[in-house]
Order: C-alpha cells, then structure tokens, then sequence
C-alpha cells in the first residue's frame, strides 16, 4: 500500500521519496497494474481516523459481497427445484458473474455450455485453449489458476467426477469465486450421485 500524506511518499511505515506535490503518474500506473491502494490524505487526517474510514468500506464491502452471494444461493436452489439441468445453471452463474462458464467430464470430451450455447467456432477455440491448460498441469483438488482460465473440479471420495471451468479474463473477486464454489458444491453433489447411481443400476445388472 502506498500512501502520499502532506505531500511525502510512503510505503506503509517506510519513507521512500522526499516531498511531492503530487502523486506522479508512474506510480497511480504502478498502483493500477498491481491492483494496490493509492491514498492521498491531508496531513491533519489523524491516522485512527484513516483506520477507521478504512475499516467502515471493508465491513459495507463484505456485506454487500455476502448479501449478493446468499441471494444467488436462494436463486440456485429455486432454480435447481423448477430445472436443474446443468446447462441452465451454467447460464444462471454465468450472468451472475458475467463470465463464460462450462463443464467438462474427467476426459475432457464433450463439454457441457451454458443454455442456449451451442458449440460452434468460438466454443471450439476457447475449449482448445481449455484443453491446452489441462495438458501443461494437473488438476486434481483445488481450483487451478491461469489466466484466463479457472479450474474448479468435482471431487468425491477421491475421485475427479469432472471439472467448471470459468473464463474471466480478470482476477475473481470475492463475490465471483463464492457464487462459483456454491454450484461447483452443487453440481459435485449431483454428480456424485448419478455416478453412485450408474454403479448401482450396474451392481444389479452384474447380480443377475
């Protein structure tokens, strides 16, 4: 964080340039590419009066991150009630966070778009570069990182059931990465229990 107080440069408790007038362009640049606060305060700002403006957008910031993601929870499970199907909640998560999101099965063959999204040129370039992600590393727990891409995968007792991936150029914010991990829970849970059904339905078949 750096902060310009009475026109002196610091970065948290260190001085590190001599007076300014004003913040110079190269480091709102700085601050830009690094997505870091850059404060200019009077130098009569007492420094608890800072913490506490500071503390008061954090706590408004995390209200509104969580009312918006309780709101998206009631709208999947009402959703989920009336037409569960994956492509349709694809396209519910997909607006939410204005992001491109699909799945893949754990062979990474044919692919699940959201509703109304067919598979066409567009789809096969971004399922290709997908595909590239897949290959340079493993992704087995966790969600994997590289931009553009987000991997969550569906896990279930040691088993990969397959994979959201999520295409968002920017890094997810706190609201975005909680509304995905709502319905990577939902789709694991929904996966878990056709595969355990299929192997049932299987069992029996083998008894007889």
């Amino acid at each position: 964080t750096l902060l310009v107080q009475n026109g002196t440069l610091h970065k948290g408790d260190c001085l590190i340039a001599g007076h300014i007038d004003e913040i110079p362009d190269e480091f709102i640049r700085i601050a830009d590419e690094k997505n870091v606060p850059l404060f200019e305060i009077r130098a009569d700002c007492q420094f608890r009066w800072l913490i506490q403006s500071i503390m008061a957008e954090i706590n408004l910031y995390q209200a509104s991150v969580l009312m918006e993601v309780n709101q998206y929870f009631h709208d999947l499970y009402e959703l989920a009630m009336k037409d569960g199907r994956d492509s349709v909640l694809l396209s519910q998560l997909s607006e939410r966070i204005r992001a491109l999101c699909f799945l893949l099965p754990p062979d990474l063959q044919e692919p699940i778009w959201p509703q109304k999204r067919q598979a066409g040129r567009a789809e096969n370039t971004l399922l290709q570069g997908a595909h590239e992600v897949f290959r340079k590393a493993c992704v087995t727990q966790g969600e994997f990182h590289e931009p553009p891409w987000h991997i969550f995968p569906l896990t279930g007792k040691n088993y990969c059931l397959g994979y959201l991936v999520v295409h968002h150029k920017p890094a997810l914010g706190d609201k975005e990465r909680l509304m995905i991990q709502q319905l990577q829970m939902r789709l694991t849970m929904k996966w878990n229990g056709r595969l355990f059904s299929t192997h049932r339905r299987s069992s029996l078949r083998t008894s007889r």
